[in-house]
């Protein structure tokens, strides 16, 4: 799975995060993982597991016992401290979206956590991205100029709360 997530880093960020960066980030307990895909079947599954030392291992386990993939379509890393979350990645391979694969991850994040204030920064002409925030209640509080490199654009910081 971490070459997945790390393939589909290069693929969709200008700024990817390298496989050392993903199994350091994952590798503490209060960030975690959603990963969505398709079983054998062809039903959609999402899985949410929680970051920690033993991380790899137990997301191997998960894969070999419970998910049976078959289509990977991508995931999202957040972090969860005391009662704020904040979306740190998200990605959806090209061929998957509007599929609702990036719903889906993200209504899966938002039922299995329990923070009152959820955060996230987006670049202001991802225009898919922004819609798909509003439509599950996220609400523009800031913008960041100049935030992004590769190319220079403003971020959007969005907020929702319980």
């Amino acid at each position: 799975m971490l070459t997945e997530i790390a393939n589909l880093e290069k693929e969709c960020f200008s700024d990817a995060w390298s496989e050392q960066s993903i199994e350091q980030t994952l590798s503490k307990e209060y960030n975690l993982l959603v990963f969505a895909g398709l079983d054998k079947s062809g039903n959609p599954f999402e899985k949410v597991i929680y970051g920690g030392p033993d991380f790899w291992a137990r997301l191997a386990g998960i894969c070999e016992n419970e998910c049976d993939l078959s289509i990977f379509e991508g995931y999202m890393i957040a972090n969860v401290t005391g009662d704020e979350s904040e979306l740190l990645r998200i990605a959806v391979v090209p061929d998957r979206r509007r599929l609702r694969a990036g719903h889906r991850l993200l209504k899966k994040y938002l039922k299995n956590t329990s923070a009152a204030s959820y955060f996230l920064e987006v670049r202001a002409g991802n225009i898919p991205a922004r819609g798909l925030y509003e439509k599950l209640g996220y609400e523009a509080i800031n913008v960041r100029k100049d935030y992004y490199r590769n190319p220079v654009e403003d971020a959007v910081v969005y907020g929702l709360k319980f």
